[in-house]
C-alpha cells in the first residue's frame, strides 16, 4: 500500500502499485545491448543489494517531486532481518537507476507499526525491497579469454553473461607489454556458451557495423586462448537503434 503526499500526481485514478516480484522491471541482457549500457550503470552497487521485490508505481505523468508513504505487511518482511528499501530513478532513455539512496524503516508511529514496516520515499517510483550490506565487496573479475576483432580495432564492446544477467565492456588486453586495439579481454564464465559479445563499431564515416554472437559460437584458438571474430560477419546499419538483437535472447 502507498499513500501519496499531495502534489504527487495530478490524477490518481492512471496511477497503480505492482509488486514485481520477479524482477521484470529490471533489465535484461539485451535490455541493457539495447540502451548500450553495462549493469554498472544502471545498478552499480548490486552486489549491497539482497532484493526481495521490488516495488513499482506506474503513472502516465511523472511524479512530483514529493514524498510517499510504503506500507510494508509485516508478515512479507518476515525472512528479513533489517528491511530496507533503494530508491530508483527513471533515466531519460526510460530505463531505471538505483544508486544508494538507501531509506530505513519509520518507526514510532502508533498502532500502523504493529501491522506494518513503513518507509517515507521519494515518489520516483522505484523502490527495490531487501537488505542492503554497506560493507560488502565486488566480486573481482578474472581474466578468462581474449576476444579478437579482426581486421576492426577501437570498438565498442559489450559482454554479456545469460547465467548472471551482468553486462560489462570490455577493455583491450595487453599482451608483452603493449595494449592491443583489436583484442579484448573477457572474463571469467562458468561456460563458454553463457557468454553473448555484442560489438559495435562506428569507425567508418557513412554507416555503423555490429555483430553479436555467443562467445562458443566463435572460431577458438586454443594455442593463445583466443576467439575471432571475422570482419565479413559484420553488418552495416545506418543507427545502432535498428539492430535486430538475437542471441542475447535465447
Amino acid at each position: 500500500m502507498v499513500k501519496f503526499q499531495d502534489g504527487t500526481y495530478n490524477d490518481l485514478s492512471n496511477v497503480t502499485v505492482v509488486d514485481d516480484n520477479a524482477f521484470e522491471e529490471d533489465l535484461d541482457l539485451c535490455e541493457q545491448f539495447e540502451y548500450g549500457i553495462t549493469s554498472d550503470d544502471w545498478f552499480p552497487n548490486r552486489h549491497k543489494m539482497t532484493a526481495k521485490k521490488n516495488i513499482i508505481v506506474h503513472s502516465e505523468a511523472a511524479p512530483g517531486k514529493k514524498v510517499s508513504r510504503i506500507f510494508i505487511p509485516k508478515a512479507d518482511v518476515s525472512d528479513l532481518q533489517s528491511p530496507v528499501l533503494l530508491v530508483g530513478e527513471r533515466h531519460a532513455q526510460g530505463y531505471p537507476k538505483y544508486v544508494d539512496q538507501v531509506v530505513e524503516p519509520v518507526n514510532c508511529l502508533g498502532p500502523v507499526n504493529c501491522e506494518y514496516i513503513v518507509f517515507d520515499a521519494p515518489s520516483t517510483g522505484l523502490y527495490k525491497l531487501g537488505e542492503w550490506n554497506a560493507s560488502a565487496t565486488k566480486p573481482k573479475q578474472e581474466e578468462q579469454y581474449i576476444l579478437k576483432v579482426r581486421l576492426l580495432k577501437n570498438s565498442e564492446v559489450f559482454v554479456g553473461n545469460k547465467k548472471t544477467g551482468e553486462v560489462y565492456k570490455a577493455v583491450n588486453a595487453e599482451r608483452k607489454g603493449k595494449t592491443r586495439p583489436k583484442e579484448y579481454r573477457i572474463y571469467q564464465a562458468d561456460s563458454p556458451s553463457d557468454v553473448v559479445v555484442y560489438v559495435r563499431n562506428s569507425t567508418k564515416p557513412k554507416f555503423k557495423l555490429w555483430q553479436e554472437v555467443k562467445l562458443s559460437d566463435l572460431n577458438y584458438k586454443k594455442a593463445s586462448n583466443m576467439y575471432v571474430m571475422r570482419r565479413v560477419k559484420f553488418a552495416k546499419v545506418g543507427d545502432y537503434s535498428e539492430v535486430q538483437l538475437t542471441q542475447c535472447a535465447e
